[in-house]
């Protein structure tokens, strides 16, 4: 996302044509785009997005059953006694 906004901003210097960004070359203001798509591309095929997106999940399983068991005001294992 990060290369994403850095391209925004890059394109729109070159297009104000702001300070030494308004010389740049072509590629070298839309070369974000093209890094972040390579990436993605990445990120898809080492299974990096997947496993962000499990962790998410569990997470919010987790925290969903320790909601839970606090209303029905059971503990959780290893849970210390209060």
């Amino acid at each position: 996302m990060a290369l994403v906004l850095l391209g925004i901003v890059l394109v729109l210097l070159k297009l104000i044509g702001l300070g030494p960004f308004g010389g740049f070359a072509w590629p070298w203001v839309l070369a974000p785009f093209v890094a972040a798509v390579v990436w993605w591309k990445l990120a898809d095929a080492t299974g990096l997005t997947r496993r962000r997106i499990e962790r998410r999940i569990e997470r919010k399983v987790a925290s969903r059953r320790r909601r839970q068991l606090a209303w029905l005001g059971l503990r959780q294992r290893g849970e210390p006694d209060a």
